[in-house]
């Protein structure tokens, strides 16, 4: 994923979701691969749901209360 193009602050135990778009050879990746990057970053219990260009994320955040840089593939993100 790119470069960063929003802070958000992530609090611990919450529940997130994400709406992605994704660009011409991203839109390749199956959600597996999507969803692995999310744990890479830390959350857990990651469910990425569609195909091609737009997909659905929702991740818990484990880790401590922290502001966090989104990259500019999140077009939207909020508390699920």
């Amino acid at each position: 994923m790119g470069h960063a193009s929003k802070v958000v602050m992530l609090e611990q135990g919450k529940k997130y979701s994400a709406h992605l778009s994704l660009g011409m050879l991203e839109r390749l990746a199956g959600n597996d691969v999507i969803a692995a990057k999310l744990r890479q970053v830390g959350f857990t219990d990651v469910v990425v749901e569609g195909s091609g260009a737009k997909r659905e994320a929702t991740g818990i955040w484990p880790e401590g209360t922290r502001e966090v840089a989104l990259p500019e593939q999140v077009v939207g993100f909020a508390p699920a």
